[in-house]
């Protein structure tokens, strides 16, 4: 078979932004010669990752000979009823009724419980997420393409940045140079922050552009807090790990737009997958995918979670069954390209 590659609206991020899956390309060397490094892992990346580059074209096959059109080659964008915003939504402000009383009138008793619904609403949810190996982040490098380090970062663009800031980062990250000619070093950025201990980044009230992880294992968890925007999310599992929970209180609105990829998971051979937890809310305008798993489901998400806009199915799998991609698709078969996961009880207050 000859794989394609896949449309260019969906490869992420943006070309000026740099990814590990051709051996640091567009990063600079700052100690450390020119010599091995790519040309000693060309020949596993095409073996590997080739055919997750297959995904979408060979599912434009597959769906074509069923009358369907899964990427959207038909001109389907997303629908009037909801177009995907061009700008980042700004934050909302809820007006306070000053004229309203400060405690209950005597007459009107005060709920000491919180009132649980008598009948659980239909919906398709999980009962737990699965138990996945490789949990924690490859701290040791023993998966490494290079050899030359650990490779693990969690690495973020802030709002008006060129460049990267990393969070968490791995050896080998610390011998190439930023975009000024400096070596890369762990930051700290205001309003999101990587725990080690519990393998979890803290959004709070973040408003930035990509964010991008690699090999941080199958534990790897975003909480949001307080209202959060990203232009785009990537994970890389490099045959070893890469899952994504998110969970809550808070929202995280992702806006890659219509011809974007918003959440990709480059499970590259992995057993990851992609979990929602109860109390989470996600608002996507983009596409989701998720390439490359061992596992048989792609997509794990918790009651009361509510997910609209399509659902996730397997659009290519190996010849030999071994990894298979997914993504969410519409009602027509095309890639959806808004998709919200609310909590039940939130949307019906």
């Amino acid at each position: 078979m000859e794989y394609l590659k896949p449309p260019d609206e969906h490869i992420l991020p943006p070309e000026e932004y740099a990814l590990p899956d051709s051996e640091f390309y567009g990063q600079k060397p700052v100690k450390r010669e020119a010599e091995t490094a790519e040309s000693r892992h060309k020949k596993i990346i095409k073996m590997i990752l080739m055919p997750a580059a297959a995904v979408v074209g060979a599912a434009s096959v597959l769906f074509a000979s069923l009358g369907l059109d899964p990427i959207g080659l038909g001109g389907k964008t997303a629908s009037a009823e909801t177009p995907a915003p061009t700008e980042a939504p700004g934050p909302t402000e809820t007006a306070i009724d000053t004229s309203a009383p400060t405690t209950a009138p005597e007459d009107t008793p005060v709920p000491t419980d919180t009132p649980v619904p008598t009948e659980v609403p239909e919906g398709d949810w999980d009962d737990g997420f699965p138990k996945l190996d490789n949990m924690t982040p490859d701290f040791m490098g023993s998966y490494a393409w290079s050899g030359d380090g650990s490779e693990e970062y969690v690495r973020i663009i802030e709002s008006g940045a060129s460049d990267y800031t990393f969070l968490e980062m791995g050896s080998v990250w610390g011998t190439f140079a930023d975009a000024n000619g400096d070596p890369y070093t762990e930051k700290t950025v205001s309003g999101a922050e990587y725990d080690r201990m519990t393998n979890t980044l803290t959004l709070t009230d973040f408003r930035g552009e990509f964010l991008d992880v690699n090999l941080m294992g199958n534990g790897f968890t975003i909480k949001l807090v307080g209202e959060n925007y990203l232009s785009g999310i990537s994970i890389w599992g490099a045959m070893y790990g890469g899952s994504v929970t998110f969970e809550g209180p808070g929202k995280l609105t992702v806006n890659a737009g219509t011809d974007g990829a918003a959440i990709v998971l480059n499970c590259e051979n992995s057993g990851s997958c992609l979990m929602i937890a109860g109390d989470a809310t996600l608002d996507i305008y983009g596409t989701v995918m998720v390439y490359d798993t061992t596992l048989d489901k792609a997509l794990w998400y918790l009651m009361p979670v509510d997910l609209t806009g399509g659902t996730m199915q397997q659009v290519f799998a190996s010849e030999d069954g071994s990894c298979k991609s997914y993504a969410i698709l519409d009602g027509n078969g095309g890639y959806a390209t808004h998709i919200t996961f609310t909590p039940r009880w939130q949307t019906e207050e």
